[in-house]
């Protein structure tokens, strides 16, 4: 993951540019991003990721952490919720995105380009989407979700358990 900025804003999860995985090893990010132009490579950067629109209701994560359950899965989805909504009073399952790439990639608009990642200074580890159709990492970037089908994937998968 990587906050790519598409939106014009600056901004990551882990630092004012950044998100965690980025900072940690930009190096890596690079690679990952730079090798194999081959494959079919689509992202989704924490632009499209924390549109509050797709975050979890925090009134459901309240009603679901009061529901006494005996499955694991349930107490672990509930707990995990329960507690980012009770620090943040949101949600957002930014890990969810890329499973719903895989599953329904129906649920995004995508960009052709390339990602740059910023090695060193301040900014180390931000990633900057440029649209580029003949671009030298020929990467798919999601742009947009569409939010009401990425709910009812979120909700169905959620509410399951």
């Amino acid at each position: 993951g990587g906050a790519f900025g598409q939106d014009n804003e600056t901004f990551g999860s882990f630092t004012k540019y950044t998100e965690f995985n980025f900072y940690c090893d930009p190096e890596a990010a690079k690679i990952v991003l730079d090798e194999n132009q081959n494959l079919n490579r689509k992202v989704v950067g924490l632009d499209v990721t924390s549109n509050p629109l797709c975050a979890v209701d925090p009134e459901l994560v309240r009603k679901l952490t009061k529901v006494k359950s005996t499955t694991l899965k349930t107490k672990i989805t509930s707990s995990l919720l329960g507690f980012a909504v009770s620090v943040r009073n949101t949600c957002s399952l930014h890990d969810v995105f890329a499973v719903a790439m895989l599953e329904k990639p129906s649920l995004f608009n995508l960009k052709k380009g390339r990602i740059e990642v910023i090695l060193n200074g301040t900014m180390r580890g931000h990633s900057k989407f440029i649209e580029d159709n003949a671009s030298s990492n020929h990467i798919l970037v999601a742009s947009d979700v569409n939010e009401k089908e990425f709910n009812n994937f979120l909700y169905s998968r959620l509410l399951k358990y």
